[in-house]
């Protein structure tokens, strides 16, 4: 199927967006534990992330900013607020396709 741009006289094809890649995997978060009123900078070994994934660590933890460091490493400033309940956090990574990874209890916040 091919379409004529109007008033310029020329034929164009659609084309189609890439077939999104593998999901990101993640791997290893380190430090994996933090104390209430912490800030931090953690590192988040990786695998089929995209530059501009967002990180999420769950209630109570936010997140500041995510630096790609390598194909295989994020590092993350994060700051676990005051009234953050004690226990673990799944920490997630999600590419800008809409996939995501999911380390299960990734993160802990202690008392």
């Amino acid at each position: 199927m091919k379409y004529v741009v109007e008033g310029l006289g020329i034929a164009v094809e659609p084309v189609e967006p890439p077939p999104p890649g593998d999901a990101p995997k993640v791997y290893n978060v380190d430090p994996n534990s933090a104390s209430r009123r912490d800030r931090l900078t953690v590192t988040i070994s990786v695998a089929n992330f995209q530059n501009g994934a967002t990180v999420d660590f769950g209630e109570g933890i936010i997140v500041r900013a995510v630096t790609f460091v390598s194909a295989e490493e994020l590092t993350v400033r994060i700051r676990v607020h005051n009234r953050a309940e004690p226990g673990s956090r799944d920490v997630t990574v999600t590419n800008p396709d809409g996939q995501s990874g999911t380390l299960i209890d990734g993160f802990t916040v202690e008392n």
